[in-house]
């Protein structure tokens, strides 16, 4: 492993310290919250050359996804990460797959392109599944009291990118989703901890290629197969006219989820009393949503949401943040993919409410 990787991690200790002795990790919400969220824990580690800017996002070392890539890192060093999350406050934990059908050479280089997974044959590969058992694990070790599980379609995966609808690629997502789901499952079980899965990252609502067929035709088969009590479905990418479009897919199905998943970044005041009121004409009137995304450890985010918390009366269930800083030159990821700080959303940071 290039020192690269090996370097980075001797912040482990100092962040596990500076979370007790600064004491942020108050078991309490912000107060537009009902509970305490937590981090998408997607990378355990970048490069420095694609924090720069730098192009190749593709090659071997360059990202570290946390199940494509658990086994090359040590246990030790993982673990440290989610611990250090969990003593800063944070009480629940999202996991991004990434997958698509990967070419004979990507399958060949270890089944891991960039931050995408093999997903060929609707099954892991047996690495990334005992990779993912591990990583598990882990995560019940240390202490977070949900998961949130998320699938992210990918390249020829990817329902956005089809001209025409390939039932052979919906049949192996949908086989994929089966697989993965019962193994997290079955890792989780007797952990205590709430399960509950993206089936499509930023999916809903969303209309181009053919992903409202794609996200009607699997909300419906999920329905069936499993009901809807650990899903919300698809999270929803926020844009004014997406809440809308896709509680009508649910309508048209004919199940509608028990919460709504948004990732919010910009736009907030703007965007959010639309998306409000689309819930609204929905006869929806008071809505559970959950952020599942936003910048990280943000004071504008927090005082945005809570501007409109108010207007409307309500709360959120929680919110996950991003590693990704606000104003970074990244368009993805930044500098704190591995940090754990969450003290602003807990309404315990710098001027935090």
């Amino acid at each position: 492993m290039s020192c690269i990787f090996k370097n980075r991690f001797g912040w482990t200790a100092g962040l596990l310290m500076y979370a007790v002795v600064t004491g942020f990790a108050e078991d309490r919400p912000g107060r537009c919250f009902r509970e305490i969220g937590g981090s998408n824990y997607v990378m355990y580690d970048v490069a420095d050359e694609y924090l720069k800017g730098g192009q190749g996002w593709f090659r071997p070392g360059v990202l570290r996804p946390v199940v494509g890539t658990f086994h090359l890192q040590e246990k030790e060093d993982i673990s440290a990460q989610l611990k250090a999350m969990a003593d800063s406050g944070q009480r629940k934990i999202s996991i991004m797959m990434w997958h698509d059908h990967l070419t004979p050479e990507q399958l060949a280089a270890g089944g891991v392109f960039g931050h995408v997974l093999a997903s060929n044959g609707g099954v892991l590969l047996p690495q990334h599944e005992q990779n993912l058992k591990e990583l598990l694990a882990l995560v019940q070790e240390s202490g977070f009291n949900e998961l949130i599980f998320r699938f992210a379609q990918q390249g020829s995966a990817w329902s956005q990118e089809w001209k025409d609808w390939d039932e052979e690629l919906y049949q192996e997502n949908l086989n994929f989703i089966v697989f993965v789901r019962a193994l997290v499952r079955e890792a989780l079980d007797g952990s205590g901890m709430r399960l509950r899965f993206d089936l499509g990252a930023e999916l809903g609502g969303i209309e181009s290629g053919r992903v409202t067929e794609y996200t009607k035709k699997l909300w419906a088969e999920y329905a069936r197969r499993f009901g809807t009590e650990d899903t919300f479905g698809f999270s929803i990418a926020a844009h004014p006219g997406r809440v809308a479009r896709w509680i009508d897919v649910c309508d048209e199905v004919g199940v509608r989820p028990e919460c709504y998943a948004l990732d919010l970044y910009n736009h907030i005041p703007q965007w959010m009393p639309r998306m409000i009121s689309e819930f609204y004409e929905a006869e929806i009137r008071s809505p559970k949503i959950i952020v599942l995304e936003t910048y990280w450890n943000d004071l504008q985010v927090l005082e945005e949401l809570q501007q409109v918390a108010d207007q409307f009366n309500l709360q959120y269930e929680f919110l996950m943040q991003w590693p990704w800083r606000r104003g970074s030159a990244h368009p993805h990821f930044s500098d704190v993919f591995d940090r754990p700080e969450y003290d602003v959303y807990l309404g315990s940071g710098p001027d935090g409410k």
